[in-house]
């Protein structure tokens, strides 16, 4: 593939490339990783149905209703923080973060390891 069609696919902004491809090639992504991370997104319902392994990062959503469910569901660890405030559904957080910000890396990355 040239890098002009690399760029017509992926976006980068910031610190992280966003993927603006079609469905079927990020299926075809997904379905290679040996884990995925991901926030409560479609990508983290694909891989889930393709049966990767998932570390699902739960800020303000509640993963008792939108977290993958069904047969493949044992491959996927939930994280999220009880904190007094979630589930609040809110995309801008009134407060500070706080579901988010007692999310921590190394919480994510033993999440990790343990499937790979």
């Amino acid at each position: 593939m040239e890098e002009a069609e690399y760029h017509k696919m992926f976006e980068y902004e910031d610190t992280h490339w966003w993927f603006r491809g079609k469905r079927s090639v990020v299926a075809g992504v997904l379905a290679r990783c040996q884990v995925l991370v991901s926030n409560d997104s479609g990508s983290m319902h694909l891989a889930a149905a393709l049966g990767r392994p998932v570390v699902a990062i739960f800020g303000p959503t509640d993963e008792r209703v939108t977290a993958p469910a069904g047969p493949r569901s044992a491959d996927l660890d939930v994280i999220q923080r009880d904190v007094f405030c979630r589930p609040c559904l809110l995309r801008e957080c009134p407060i500070d973060h706080r579901c988010m910000k007692r999310i921590h890396v190394d919480d994510v990355l033993a999440s990790v390891e343990r499937w790979l």
